[in-house]
């Protein structure tokens, strides 16, 4: 089937035709062994290339770089894998983001950066991925991001995890909604979030050597499906101790989450329980993000403590495996 037919079948409106059309005209092309990737060496397949990247890697991370992983990182990739290093995660770990291959963003979750060099004109959302410190250091520096990029780049991971809406002035530079399940789209979603398999083995064996409870704080892409529970919380006045605030079930863990707060020390404490009993199992690494899906935390023990100005505005609790927001429910109080 033409892709001009499989543009037609799988949106929803002109626009996103011709955009889909276009993608699927170049993932034909490349599954067909055209080369679209022009004017850059490819240094997963050429040796010397290699091994000038190898005597260049540079463990001197920062925010904002774009650098090209080691070939041991990867698999089944024909491309230059570059990637943009978003930020600190939680636990020694770097958040860093791919950029795609192909020069048209292919979802919501992909990003045209308006940068002309093949290899580096989208970046892919979706594919986020946690990577251990010493493991990215299995990368060269290729190059930094503009102010302008980096500030993109975190406000569409933001809010694609949060679930939020993105700005209007992002709609010119992402692709269309995937509306069916048999979008060919998702096929190449699966395709890439393998090629990183050795990358988030190597995250976890590390990550799993430094915590106890092993590799929690490691994710892995995400696909974006679902609205999050928001609640803002309202505070304790005076100088009480600690009391309940809020109170949710967590119907997915069979557990309820309080949230206590302490005006004399202006904490907020989420603790978990499970028929009336602290719980410090069922939601161990679990994370707490502020609405911004800025991590506050990890529930360690059952027990999260955070101050309360990060905690005020509303939160989301976080599967720490697939990167979900956790549907809460909020129980009514007395008086209510």
């Amino acid at each position: 089937m033409k892709a001009s037919t499989y543009a037609s079948l799988f949106t929803g409106n002109l626009a996103d035709a011709v955009l889909l059309d276009a993608w699927l005209n170049e993932r034909e092309a490349d599954a067909a062994g055209h080369k679209f990737v022009d004017g850059i060496t490819d240094i997963c397949q050429d040796n010397e290339a290699l091994s000038r990247a190898v005597d260049s890697f540079d463990g001197d991370i920062r925010e904002g770089q774009i650098r090209i992983l080691s070939k041991s990182l990867v698999e089944n990739v024909d491309y230059v894998p570059y990637i943009l290093v978003l930020g600190k995660w939680l636990h020694g770990m770097w958040l860093v983001m791919p950029f795609s291959p192909y020069g048209i963003p292919a979802s919501p979750g992909e990003m045209a950066t308006m940068i002309p060099q093949s290899g580096l004109r989208v970046l892919q959302a979706w594919n986020t991925r946690s990577v251990h410190s010493s493991v990215l250091a299995r990368s060269f520096l290729a190059g930094e991001a503009g102010e302008k990029l980096r500030g993109e780049a975190q406000t569409l991971f933001r809010h694609t995890m949060a679930r939020k809406s993105l700005p209007d002035n992002f709609a010119p530079l992402c692709g269309g909604p995937i509306l069916y399940d048999s979008d060919p789209r998702r096929v190449y979603f699966s395709e890439f979030r393998k090629q990183f398999a050795p990358m988030n083995s190597a995250s976890r064996e590390l990550e799993g050597l430094s915590k106890v409870a092993g590799a929690k704080g490691h994710f892995s892409g995400f696909v974006v499906h679902a609205t999050a529970y928001r609640k803002p919380i309202a505070l304790a006045a005076g100088d009480k101790s600690s009391q309940t605030i809020e109170t949710f079930s967590v119907p997915a863990h069979g557990v309820e989450l309080d949230v206590k707060h302490t005006p004399s020390e202006k904490k907020v404490r989420i603790v978990i329980y499970k028929g009336g009993e602290r719980d410090d199992k069922t939601l161990e690494g679990f994370f707490i993000t502020d609405q911004d899906a800025s991590p506050i935390g990890e529930i360690h023990d059952g027990v999260l403590v955070a101050e309360e100005s990060a905690l005020a505005d509303g939160f989301l609790l976080i599967n720490p495996e697939t990167l979900e927001p956790v549907p809460l429910e909020p129980e009514k109080r007395e008086g209510e």
